[in-house]
């Protein structure tokens, strides 16, 4: 069965809240846990929003689920190059599949508009 899991920037924001988590469990400290505590919810809201607008049939809310998995996604990324900046090297390779989740969510969205694009030129259902 297709369903959410099945979708690439799904399956990498997973990955990234994975590697958040044991990022943040192993190098935490006190000086960096604002940008810590905020990398989880961040990272979090980028799966559960995909997850979200996955499960919505009205085109519009689902992309407009997308988009804010990938402002959560983008604020992310920031926050993980914020911690490289800051001498915490561990956390670029969870920066690089943060990245690559921002490019397949642009995709996903621009994917889903042609779908929406397509619907509104057909015009409405016929009763």
């Amino acid at each position: 069965m297709r369903d959410h899991t099945n979708l690439i920037a799904w399956r990498l924001a997973k990955r990234v809240v994975k590697e958040v988590v044991t990022l943040c469990e192993c190098r935490w400290r006190p000086s960096f846990s604002a940008m810590y505590g905020q990398l989880k919810r961040s990272s979090l809201s980028v799966q559960l929003n995909i997850t979200e607008g996955y499960g919505l049939k009205e085109p519009r809310q689902k992309i407009r689920h997308y988009r804010i998995a990938y402002g959560s996604c983008l604020e992310s990324a920031d926050v993980l190059e914020r911690l490289v900046e800051l001498g915490e090297s561990a956390a670029e390779p969870t920066n690089a599949t943060c990245r690559e989740c921002c490019r397949v969510l642009l995709g996903l969205i621009r994917r889903e508009r042609k779908l929406l694009s397509s619907l509104e030129r057909l015009g409405p259902p016929a009763p």
